[in-house]
């Protein structure tokens, strides 16, 4: 076999896709298959098309070969192998060398931790400086106010960093301090060049006075402020601790004594994996340290998880190594569950490999809500934590905490499991109930929260049903702008679909919102004032949300196909059914709407049809109507008509066609209005070997692809038929009237093929007769004698006649 791509070069940008045609020609002398993979490539993204099962000698086929680059393929020349191997014997191969050529885009992306510092002349901040791009970068960073009053100290100054690493700048800001007055703020920004759109980071400086205002008061007051100021901050130090971002790797970027951003080694080891809530959300922002299997203290090279939660260590020297990893709110671990280092499990990273799936699973420290009750009386309020669900049905609990409110009104919310969404209810009986959303982060103290009271006598409450009767767990939302709360209707037998929402502040003009999956949202308008605080009487029907789409199955020529599998595919959803025999209708019912759905249709003998609907859009509508399929034969024809060299029609010529695994065969008809011609049907899609024969005539063969759906025209020309012509003579002389018989020489005098009386010219004609034979030509004593006076041996050969074959009766 030979090979050959249609351009051994392809470029490509990350994230497109390229292809190119690869010709295989078939050099031996029997019909060959193909096999071809791609070597040097993820098989997920490669793609080849084209047909390669029979190519005949001396021709070749082509297939498209389509290469898709994921969008963080690294940028340069990679080398990819194109291995293309006989079926019928492995080590019948050739390569093909495809040289991928990938541009490349810079995402180069900063972040300044902590945002704020307030000091007095001297702040450190941690810039984390990221390459989301695919090619190295080579950045400097710089330092700059609007003022101009700050000095910067970035260590290091310049860094290089290859696709996807992260790494970590101490970054020292000073400059005068005011001596009287308030704190200064200064904003300031970081800037990493080294790319087109250099990123910016910014940060604020807020400088505190040398001398506050505080500071001259009374000596007395001022130790009371002092102890009280020492309390205080203690514990914001305790809170700033528990939120910090990537605290190890900010402080290792911070420290004096440390070195600062350190680079990490491009080297051949490698040490991947997640981190992830015990909720199973991905966590950002978590720094992954690494360090020798026995040396705890310090680490050899750090990174922060992405925002899906990967992180990835590279440069690692052959050798047993244990990682940690750690983030703001979240518990410390050691691979895989350990809380030191003596306890963690070694990681083995040896040249050339990856050790990936080394994944963790961390648990957020307990955080706080706190805020205050706005109300003339706010003692006996009850602050409530409730586990933000889905529905009262909920594997989770639905409340979480209940706290009663201070006499000042302030509340207290400790030990809140974090991470988390909550919803936090202020209730006191005569008072509607305030509800606001809470979401916390891994040990934070979510502060200042502050709700206002509001009496509240009004009610609302109801049934919801749906097309077959009341409708429990659905979502009642009621809001007037300011107050917005919600419930589900009841589950419980008897009091299914029932629901109440109470304790609504009036006057008050509401938005009522009733839904729930799979049915039409329904929205009223309710207004509760003095004359009508209670509305108990609602009756809401929800129409069914699910639609369905139907059509037809014929083939290409408005047959009706039966028995078609319609196969109905969405996001969450799939739907199969068949086709009606009689007249090819299809329904599929009970499909979500809206949604986009793919219609496949497949029958036996037929290429599948694969179409894109829309159900549930505004011009559609939740029934799809017309989603007609006209199938195409997966097998094609050929017919065409057989003729001799003179443009005569030939009936009962035998037509066959081979690829070497099957045989499809028919006759050219022999009536009068049809002479001639001949049709095969159903044949799978290829190239097969076409030959015509028929008694005495030369065979003719020849190429012939079939094309699924589609009719072949092939017409063909065939040699004459054998024969055998002469004259009879006698002393030289034609005689008339003499019986010339035809018989095959091993037949000879016992089996007459064909028998002929002589004109007044002697002569005789044997046509259309087997060959190649032998045959003898004998003459007959009378007719209806048996007596034969003289014979010739004659050889028939195919598409020849043998003529002038003359027997002369005298010497008998």
């Amino acid at each position: 076999m030979r090979v050959q791509l249609s351009s051994s070069v392809l470029e490509l940008e990350p994230g497109s896709t390229g292809t190119v045609t690869l010709t295989v020609f078939n050099d031996s002398s029997v019909i060959a298959g193909y096999n071809v993979s791609v070597l040097g490539a993820d098989e997920d993204w490669i793609s080849i098309t084209g047909n390669s099962a029979s190519v005949f000698p001396g021709e070749s086929c082509e297939m498209d070969i389509t290469v898709m680059l994921p969008r963080r393929f690294p940028a340069g020349q990679r080398e990819l192998q194109i291995h293309v191997s006989s079926r019928e014997s492995v080590k019948d191969f050739e390569l093909a060398t495809l040289n991928l050529l990938v541009g490349s885009f810079e995402d180069l992306r900063i972040r300044v931790d902590p945002p704020t510092v307030t000091a007095g002349s001297r702040a450190v901040f941690a810039i984390l400086l990221e390459n989301a791009g695919n090619a190295a970068v080579l950045s400097q960073l710089f330092g700059s106010d609007d003022e101009e009053a700050l000095r910067y100290r970035l260590d290091p100054v310049t860094v290089r960093l290859e696709p996807g690493e992260m790494q970590s700048i101490r970054a020292e800001v000073s400059g005068g301090r005011p001596w009287f007055g308030t704190p200064m703020p200064r904003p300031l920004t970081f800037k990493a060049d080294g790319v087109e759109l250099p990123p910016q980071g910014a940060a604020m400086f807020i400088q505190r006075p040398r001398i506050s205002r505080w500071m001259l008061s009374l000596a007395g007051l001022l130790t009371a402020i002092t102890i009280f100021a020492v309390v205080i901050r203690s514990g914001f130090e305790s809170v700033a601790n528990s939120n910090a971002v990537d605290g190890d790797l900010i402080e290792a970027a911070i420290a004096d004594d440390g070195p600062a951003g350190q680079t990490l080694a491009t080297n051949p080891g490698t040490i991947t994996g997640t981190v992830e809530s015990n909720g199973g959300t991905a966590i950002s922002g978590v720094t992954v340290e690494i360090f020798s299997a026995a040396d705890g203290e310090t680490p050899l090279s750090a990174v922060s998880t992405g925002s899906d939660g990967t992180y990835r260590l590279t440069g690692l020297s052959a050798g047993d190594y244990r990682i940690r990893a750690n983030g703001a709110g979240f518990d410390t671990l050691w691979f895989p569950d350990s809380p030191t280092h003596a306890e963690a499990d070694d990681i083995k990273v040896a040249l050339d490999a990856t050790e990936d799936g080394k994944n963790f699973v961390l648990s957020g420290q307990p955080a706080s809500i706190s805020g205050r009750v706005m109300a003339e009386d706010p003692s006996g309020a009850m602050a409530v934590l409730v586990v933000a669900a889905d529905s009262i049905d909920s594997d989770v609990p639905a409340e979480a905490q209940r706290v009663e409110v201070a006499t000042d009104g302030s509340f207290l919310l400790a030990d809140v499991p974090s991470p988390g969404f909550y919803e936090l209810i202020i209730e006191k009986a005569g008072f509607a109930a305030e509800a606001r959303s809470v979401s916390v982060r891994g040990g934070q103290a979510v502060e200042g929260i502050e709700i206002v009271l509001r009496e509240g006598v009004g009610v609302v409450s109801g049934l919801v049903e749906g097309p077959a009767g009341a409708l429990g767990n659905v979502t009642v939302e009621i809001s007037d702008g300011s107050t917005n709360r919600r419930t589900f209707t009841l589950t419980t037998e008897g009091d299914v679909g029932t629901f109440a929402l109470r304790d609504l502040p009036t006057p008050a003009a509401y938005t009522l919102t009733v839904s729930r999956p799979g049915f039409t949202t329904e929205t009223l308008s309710i207004v509760l004032d003095d004359s009508r605080s209670e509305v108990d009487d609602l009756r809401i029907r929800l129409s069914s949300a699910l639609g369905s789409i139907a059509g037809r199955v014929t083939s290409t020529d408005g047959s009706v196909v039966g028995s078609a599998l319609i196969t109905v595919t969405g996001a969450d959803v799939q739907r199969t059914t068949r086709s009606m025999s009689a007249t090819g209708a299809y329904l599929i019912a009970d499909l979500p709407t809206p949604g986009s759905y793919a219609v496949t249709v497949a029958a036996p003998g037929f290429v599948s049809q694969t179409q894109a609907v829309e159900l549930g859009a505004t011009d559609t509508g939740n029934d799809l109507r017309g989603v007609n399929a006209a199938l195409a034969a997966d097998t094609g024809t050929v017919e065409g008509i057989v003729r001799d060299d003179d443009g005569n029609e030939l009936g009962s010529v035998r037509v066959s066609l081979t690829n070497g695994d099957a045989v499809f065969t028919g006759f050219s008809a022999d009536v009068t209005d049809q002479l001639g011609r001949f049709r095969i049907d159903r044949i799978p899609p290829g190239t097969y070997t076409a030959t015509f024969t028929r008694a005495g005539s030369s065979t003719s063969a020849l190429l012939v692809t079939i094309a699924s759906g589609l009719v072949t025209e092939q017409d063909v020309v065939l040699a004459p038929q054998a024969s055998i012509s002469g004259q009879i003579l006698e002393d030289g002389i034609a005689r008339a009237g003499s019986v010339v018989r035809l018989f095959k020489i091993e037949e000879f005098d016992t089996t007459v093929l064909a028998e002929v009386t002589t004109g007044a010219n002697g002569r005789y004609t044997f046509a259309g007769l087997e060959a190649p034979q032998d045959y003898v030509v004998a003459v007959a004593l009378a007719p209806g004698s048996s007596t034969l006076i003289a014979s010739e041996i004659v050889s028939a050969i195919p598409g020849t006649a043998a003529t002038d074959i003359d027997i002369d009766t005298s010497s008998s």
